[in-house]
């Protein structure tokens, strides 16, 4: 890729915004990767690719090229807090209006549209957990001062991941078509050059995703019986040969950080400190616990939007049959690294008169328990006689 520079990159900038004036239905590209029955597989294979190598959680993520963000769109509807960055300003407020009409995006999330001048980010040192681009770097100018505001922006353990058109994209019909149409850039991106100015920029490990496309992927059964026996098949050649021409990378910033926004094991012992045998209904009680992280996912104590983790109960009859399901929460003091132990308290209210049984566990709010997540924390159950 070449580096531009000055009045290059302002030419380029204003190409960018020129085309989407001239786009006419900025609705319909909203719509992406679901705007045509064509594309959308294809698509929908390489934003799973992408978002698996991102390693995505309840993270804040950049949507690097954004347009009318749409994937930024899909992010948010997961949990995750959006940054819309792009340099037109017509994409974005048409992103931005898709956001505040459509009732299933996530407003809470406060999610951001910033437009950039194509050199400097409008944005603090170390702010996002993620960025990711589908389909923009290739139009970079200035591939290499974008990559050092993507890591000047990371925090430590953030990922870059990028789904691209690799070698030879610049010559293809589309490509001409749309320069010669609006002016824009096109250019190539080749995985090694890639690793080269990713390593400048002061990225550290690089993942590569080996099907990048679905077709390399799908086999007739006896080809498949042969790949499965060690046997000699077209398959891996096919995929050697796709490669090139469809790039899918993640970049590092450092070693990957575990934790509970985007976690592997939740696993948790908890023992029961203190607890009231007998109560009178309708009374406050207040449990404490000691809880050890078995797992190797650091439990966050703390977020703006979930992915932190907090000691949970079940309520159940005399007979252990589910009576309520969240009956109540209760805070971590602090964050809680594998083989860890922390000490916490929930305050319940006392049910009905009756025997009852109370199933302590463990929540990462807004993804799952840990109970339903193949955990032996909810193991711990303790009885109560309610007066």
């Amino acid at each position: 890729m070449k580096e531009y520079s000055g009045r290059d990159i302002e030419r380029y900038v204003k190409a960018a915004e020129e085309h989407m004036r001239r786009m006419g239905d900025l609705a319909a590209i909203a719509r992406r990767p679901l705007d045509s029955i064509f594309n959308a597989p294809r698509s929908l294979y390489r934003i799973g690719a992408l978002l698996d190598l991102a390693q995505i959680g309840l993270h804040t993520v950049l949507d690097f090229g954004a347009g009318t963000c749409w994937l930024s769109a899909m992010l948010n509807r997961m949990g995750a807090r959006t940054i819309s960055l792009d340099v037109s300003e017509t994409a974005l407020r048409a992103g931005q209006a898709l956001f505040e009409s459509h009732p299933d995006q996530r407003m809470d999330l406060r999610p951001l549209f910033l437009s950039y001048d194509g050199e400097l980010f409008p944005l603090e040192d170390k702010c996002v957990d993620r960025v990711l681009s589908f389909d923009a770097f290739h139009h970079v100018p200035n591939p290499k001062r974008i990559l050092q505001e993507i890591h000047r922006i990371l925090r430590p353990g953030g990922i870059f991941a990028l789904s691209e058109p690799g070698i030879e994209h610049s010559k293809s019909a589309e490509a001409v078509r749309e320069t010669q149409r609006y002016g824009t850039l096109e250019q190539d991106i080749d995985i090694e050059e890639m690793a080269r100015l990713a390593g400048e920029t002061g990225f550290g490990p690089i993942r590569v995703s080996m099907l990048t496309v679905p077709e390399v992927g799908v086999v007739t059964y006896d080809e498949y019986v042969r790949f499965m026996r060690g046997k000699k098949t077209k398959h891996i050649d096919r995929v050697r040969g796709h490669l090139p021409y469809h790039t899918v990378m993640a970049l590092h910033k450092g070693p990957s950080v575990i934790d509970s926004r985007r976690p592997a094991v939740l696993r948790a012992s908890i023992e029961v400190i203190s607890a009231p045998e007998k109560i009178a209904a309708g009374e406050k009680m207040v449990i404490r616990v000691k809880a050890k992280n078995t797992g190797d996912t650091i439990w966050l104590a703390g977020s703006d939007f979930g992915g932190y983790v907090r000691v949970g109960a079940h309520l159940l009859d005399g007979e252990g049959r589910m009576s309520e399901y969240e009956y109540g929460r209760g805070s971590l003091p602090h964050d809680v690294k594998p083989g860890s132990e922390v000490e916490a308290g929930i305050e319940l209210i006392a049910p009905s008169r009756g025997k009852w049984r109370i199933m302590l566990d463990m929540v990462d709010e807004a993804v799952t328990w840990f109970g339903d997540s193949d955990s032996d924390s909810r193991g711990c159950i303790f009885l109560l006689d309610v007066l």
